[in-house]
Formats: structure tokens, sequence, C-alpha cells
């Protein structure tokens, strides 16, 4: 077989379309405010206009420049939430010095802390950092460039009235089903030790003395004496000690947890990327307001999180686990939450002590399992500063935790597992709580998927028994469409809307599913999107709602719930306005499609397991990730490198055609 190999090797070989939107705008006046001067700063493909209070400052308050405009009800808008500027830039770039030189920016450049190519410029003025920012995002050689800034965030939590009763989500004692079953997982002897998760937050107090004897330094990227009763709260549902005589115990009470605290938009960043070596997982508990508004992720924390989940572990990939938030009851949606809706977290929302929904927590496509918190009656015991306690902690916040110390007693029965193998061990072991629920429909693959439940509540003493035995899924690979034109203006109040098509030839294993649509609207809460497989399974991304921003540049959405369906067959989106007033022109759209073959050896994705195939694993073969002849659908054990157990896969799945 050798020879064969040495033969085929040099015998085979094997775009991403750009576009640059720059946006405009001059001042804006709302509730007597006078006008502000705006800066324009790069975020991703899109540039963002930004009223500033002093753009000749070092640091200024700003708010968002389009806000002002009048809502649906002719009331003027107040201002969003304040973000601060700061004059540095974030500047991703292989050569920094070379290509400052060349624009003619002087500044003081510094690494951002593990993000690769990833540093911070720092100059003078917000003014000047944003002026730079748009000159360098035009490079080359600049992959983005941005202004630092702390942006607005809420703190997932919703107080409640303290109840009686602790730790109720461990260990329920009036309905033993409804809980985390944390019980068979601890017995089994999975109960966090050697895994550390780093907590994203407001200050914790790691002195409380229920914390300190699990807190880890060397994995913290901030160990400062500030306290506060959110993260320290969020801290105890992960790592509690236990069996110490004081409190209660954390779902991994012999797990560690790093103390890393919100700042900046850089400052996340290099936080979610600190000390991979160390931290297994990343809990946060916060995110953009629940407003109901379409948020945009930061492209740095894009960048950490994508950075994360590939060299995290040793490359087996960082966990980040996200609360979904808690504007359930307003018009918010997961699916307007960038941190929450992309592919690299674990998106959770809550259930109550009896099993059922929690008004607060948000529906979305993105949604993909559910824990404990309050919202049916009673609150989650936790721990406050100073020696403190609670029993009214809630919210995503406490749900969030609670899967982050689940995904830690997974990680210690075992530790090969990737990124994407806990996802599926949380989503093939999670019960099917509110069984009754009619949110619960089956997807093309016969899965039971909820908006509101995601695919269940985790069951962590399942999860941990399923790990053990795991084997890895094969390695990634994508199907992306590229932009499919439309150019169809929306009819103004309209429920029907219009549909457009793309018809996909590919056959692959779906896990994830990204929508990424260009809208010329000047409101887009007035538009309701959503895309149907070829199984019929929907996935709704936006509805109708009070959103005054204008256009969808390059916005991306991401849906779960096609989970184990084939992407071959027409897949369609379907776009809407549902108020007057306002128009809209749905110019493109783009799917992606992430998953494995649907059976090994297929490596082109046609269907069948074909001599095409075994002449492109053979062109691949002896290489890894990392190498230019890496081919991902060629790897369908998952070890880094396309080799004999690859090829013997193949040949077993020889002249058949996949399922």
């Amino acid at each position: 077989m050798r020879p064969l190999v040495l033969r085929c090797v040099f015998a085979f070989v094997v775009a991403t379309l750009c576009s640059q939107r720059a946006g405009a705008g001059g001042g804006s006046q709302a509730d007597g405010v006078a006008a502000a001067p705006q800066v324009r700063i790069p975020m991703g493909r899109r540039t963002i206009a930004f009223d500033v209070a002093d753009a000749s400052a070092p640091r200024s308050l700003a708010w968002l420049g389009n806000d002002a405009r009048n809502d649906k009800l002719a009331l003027a808008n107040t201002r969003s939430a304040a973000y601060e500027l700061t004059s540095d830039v974030i500047l991703k770039s292989g050569d920094p010095a070379a290509v400052l030189a060349r624009v003619g920016i002087s500044g003081a450049v510094e690494p951002l802390g593990a993000l690769r190519d990833t540093w911070r410029v720092r100059l003078n003025t917000v003014g000047g950092a944003a002026d730079a920012a748009r000159r360098l995002a035009n490079e080359p050689d600049v992959a983005y460039a941005t202004v630092d800034m702390i942006s607005p965030i809420s703190l997932r939590t919703l107080p409640s009235d303290p109840q009686f009763g602790n730790e109720w989500h461990l260990h329920n004692t009036i309905d033993s089903l409804f809980d985390v079953n944390a019980e068979p997982a601890w017995d089994s002897g999975a109960t966090g030790a050697g895994v550390v998760v780093g907590v994203l937050d407001s200050a914790i107090d790691y002195n409380h003395s229920d914390l300190i004897g699990n807190f880890n330094a060397d994995a913290s990227s901030n160990v400062a004496s500030t306290k506060s009763s959110h993260g320290t709260s969020v801290a105890g549902i992960v790592a509690a000690v236990a069996n110490n005589g004081l409190f209660g115990a954390g779902m991994a009470y012999d797990a560690q947890f790093s103390r890393h605290l919100l700042g900046s938009n850089a400052d996340n960043a290099a936080s979610l990327n600190y000390r991979l070596d160390l931290n297994s997982v990343f809990n946060n508990s916060w995110g953009p307001f629940d407003n109901g508004i379409a948020h945009i992720l930061p492209v740095e924390i894009a960048d950490a999180l994508a950075q994360g989940v590939r060299n995290g572990r040793g490359g087996l990939g960082t966990i980040y686990v996200w609360a979904g938030g808690n504007g359930g009851q307003g018009a918010d949606r997961m699916d307007y939450d960038p941190y929450v809706s992309s592919r690299y977290t674990i998106s959770v929302g809550a259930i109550g002590n009896l099993d059922r929904h929690a008004a607060y927590s948000e529906e979305g496509s993105c949604l993909m399992v559910v824990t404990q918190s309050d919202g049916n009656g009673r609150g989650i015991y936790s721990l406050l500063p100073n020696d403190g306690q609670t029993t009214s902690f809630g919210g995503t916040s406490a749900a969030s935790p609670l899967a982050a110390g689940a995904v830690a007693l997974i990680l210690q029965a075992n530790p090969n597992l990737t990124w994407r193998d806990v996802r599926q061990v949380l989503i093939d072991t999670a019960r099917r709580n509110d069984p009754n629920s009619p949110t619960w429909e089956a997807n093309g693959a016969g899965r039971m998927v909820s908006y509101v439940y995601g695919y269940g509540a985790i069951d962590a003493g399942a999860a941990v028994a399923a790990a053990r035995t795991w084997t890895n899924l094969p390695a990634e690979i994508s199907v992306d469409t590229g932009p499919v034109a439309v150019n169809l203006p929306l009819p103004d109040n309209d429920p029907t809307g219009v549909t457009a098509s793309v018809d996909v030839a590919n056959v692959m294993r779906i896990e994830a599913v990204e929508l990424i649509v260009n809208v010329t609207s000047t409101y887009v809460g007035d538009l309701r999107i959503d895309l149907t497989a070829p199984s019929g399974t929907n996935s709704v991304f936006a509805e109708t709602r009070f959103d005054s921003q204008d256009d969808y540049v390059d916005y991306s959405f991401t849906s779960f719930r096609h989970l184990d369906e084939n992407t071959a067959g027409v897949w369609t989106v379907s776009m809407a306005d549902g108020a007057a007033g306002d128009f809209a022109t749905f110019n493109d759209f783009r799917l992606v499609f992430y998953g494995t073959p649907r059976c090994a050896g297929d490596v082109d994705t046609d269907g069948a397991v074909t001599l095409t195939d075994l002449a492109m694993l053979l062109s691949s073969f002896g290489a890894c990730d990392g190498d230019a002849a890496y081919l991902p659908a060629g790897d369908s054990d998952n070890n880094g490198c396309v080799d004999l157990g690859d090829l013997q896969s193949l040949l077993a799945n020889f002249d058949t055609t996949c399922n």
C-alpha cells in the first residue's frame, strides 16, 4: 500500500467574497439632548457611528448614533446605555510595526494577552483611535482593526423573594426528577477534580470561606480584593467546597475556579483566552441588555472564542458556557445575542423547580439546553460576599454555572473530549422536561427540540456515564453556499413577505447552521426572518419588535435545531415586514453548515464512497491539522491526522451510499 500512497499523494490538489460597508452619519438629537459629535468605528464588516461626548479625550462616554430615531409609537427613543470608548486601537495583523509605519500611525504596541497576532495600539484620543482604526481596517494585511471600548452589559440575574429550601437544583427532595441529577455523577466519582472553570463576571469574593479552598490564583487574570454578590453567587454554584461543615456545595465541588473581571471588549477577549492550558471551561453569566436589539459581537471576542475552541485544552478546545438571557417576558430572543448564538458557545436557558419554563428565559433557534434556576416559585441557593449566603439567586445567571459545573464533571470523566463532543454529550443525554409542552417538535432527524427548552434539561448522571464510553466525533467540516443574490423589496406591513432558496448538493450530517443576511432597512425591528430546511424543520431567527437600527450587514444567526439532519436539498429563507412606515430590501443571504460526513470516507460529501474519495484521502495521507494538505473530511477518527485508521474506515464503506 505504501508505494501506492507515495504515487498518489502528489496526484490531486484541492473565496471568500468580501465587501466593505462604510457607515456614515451626522449628529443626532434625542430627548432634548444637543447633537453630539460622531465617530465611526469599524466593527467587523460594518462601521458603527457613535455619538461621543468628547472625541478629543483619552476616554469618553458614547451612544449608538442611530438611537435617536423615533420608534413605531412616534415617541422619541431615549439614548441607549452608554459605551465608554478608549483611545486604544485593537489590531489583528502578523506584522503590526510594518502596517502602522505604512499608514503613518505612531503609538505604543502591546500584545493582547494570549490572542495570536492581536495587538493593543495606545493612542492619545478617542477620535484619533477611531480614525486610525478605519484606516488600518482597509489595509490588506489586517484581519481587523477596531477601538477598544467598554460595552454596556447586563448581568444575567433575576432576583425574587427568598424561598426556603437549599440546593433543590442539586437534590430535589420534593420531586427527585426535577433537578440536575448530580448524585449519580458524584457517586461514580465525577466531582470536577482536576478541572478549572474560569468565571468571567463581576468581582468574586474568592476569600469566602466556602470558596477559598477551590480558588486557583494561577489560572486567574484578576486577583484584586474587590467583591460583588453576582460573581460570588455564580462561583458558588460552580465550585463551592463540600464536606467542610460550611454553607452548601457547588455542582463541581472538587473543581477549581479562576477569577476574571469583566471590563472592555479587549479585556474580556483576553480573559476568555487566559491560561487555556489551565482553564478548561469558562462560565459567562452576562451579555448585552435584554432589550430586543440585534446586538453585534465585538470582533476581538469573536476571535477569542474561535481561538479558544481551536487552541484550548491542548487543541481539544475550551468550553464556553453562556447564560441565555432574561428578556423572555419582553420581545427579546437569544438569536439577537451574538455571544449566546455563536456556534462556539453552549447556550443555556432556565427552568424552575416545577420543571417548566421560567418566564424570563429567552427562546431561540440557538438554544441548546436548559438547567434549573428560579422562576417556578423557588430561588437558587448560593453564596454572597463576606461569608454571606442567599436562597434567592436566579435568572439564567444561575442556570449557566450549573451547566458549567456539569461540564466540569464530564471533563473529569473523559478529558479527551473535544469542545464539540462535550456539546454532543449534553444534547444526547438531555432529559425531555415538561414533556407535554406543545413547544416540543421532532426535527428531520427525529430529534425532539423546543424553542424554549432546546434539547432538554441537562442530566449530569447520564452525561457523565455517556462521556466515559464516548467515541469522539469525526473532524468538523463545513459547506458554504456562498452569497445567494435576492435583491427583492419587502412589501411594507405584509406578513407574506418574500422567500429565497438555495439547493445544496452536499450530503452532510449537520451540527450547526449559520444564516448570514444582508438587508437594507430603515428599521430592522420590522422584520421577521426564518429558515426552512428540506426536511421542513423551521428556525425562527427574528420577529417583529422595536429595534430602530438600520440594515443587517453580514449579520449572522445560528441554529442548532437541525442537528443530525442532511444538508442536501432546498433550503428556504423567508423574510417579511411586520409593521408599517419603514421599508426594506432583502439583498442576499449565505448559509454555512457545520458537521461531519454522513459516513466515514465520503471525503467529497457527495453521499457515496467512491474512487474519488479514495484519491482525495490519499492526496492528504499523512497530513495533520495545520498542514496545507490536511482534509478534515478525511480525518474520520478526528485524531488530527489522515492516517491508516481513516483509510481503513473508507475501505470498509467503499462503494456504499451514505444514509
